[in-house]
């Protein structure tokens, strides 16, 4: 009889056991399915995190490129307005003389170069060199006996050395003209910067 009680006991704590055994597995269970659950929970927020991350940043390289461009735009503005030119007469005793009015608006201007078309004849480049801020005149040369002479096969006039116009210089600028026309200014500023601006008035920076 001891003996069966001794087993009944036995029997009894093997089920206590095992009872608590699958208690601790189901609730070992729900804690890994918590920590799953909350592994999962952490890379989402970590992507989401992530992804805000990149959108910001694309948002900043956004507004650095505007900016960039905006500033591009503001000295390339800066540079069209530096140097100008145009055809024009400008009346000496009683004379009409053709040539190029040359603004410089920049402190100084380096290597200008003019390419010009006329109807009446074919121009060099009007090589104006280096100049400070002012108006001035570029007289357009005739043809002469020499330039006939010369074995070119287009025979091209030239250009008068730049002078500054003086006040009560009486000069009228030709507009709209489809005879006389401005192609192509080149010239340095600053820096070391060349620009290249079209008749139209659009610029470029040009590497040597």
């Amino acid at each position: 009889m001891f003996e069966g009680i001794v087993s009944l006991i036995a029997l009894l704590f093997s089920g206590y056991v095992f009872i608590e055994q699958r208690k601790d597995q189901k609730q070992l269970r729900i804690e890994q399915e918590k920590i799953t659950e909350l592994q999962k929970q952490q890379a989402a927020d970590s992507k989401k995190y992530n992804e805000m991350k990149l959108q910001h940043s694309k948002q900043i390289s956004d507004i650095e490129s505007q900016r960039f461009a905006s500033e591009r735009e503001e000295k390339l503005q800066q540079a069209a307005a530096a140097v100008t030119a145009q055809w024009a007469t400008v009346t000496k005793n009683g004379e009409q003389i053709w040539g190029l009015v040359v603004e410089v608006r920049a402190p100084q201007a380096s290597e200008i170069v003019i390419e010009t078309t006329t109807k009446r004849q074919e121009k060099w480049p009007a090589k104006c060199g280096t100049l400070g801020q002012g108006k001035y005149f570029v007289q357009s040369l005739p043809l002469t006996e020499e330039d006939y002479k010369k074995k070119y096969k287009v025979k091209k006039s030239g250009w008068g050395f730049p002078k500054q116009i003086q006040d009560g210089i009486n000069v009228s600028l030709i507009s709209n003209s489809t005879k006389f026309k401005v192609e192509k200014i080149t010239y340095g500023l600053t820096g070391g910067r060349r620009y290249e601006k079209a008749g139209t008035g659009s610029v470029r920076e040009v590497t040597n």
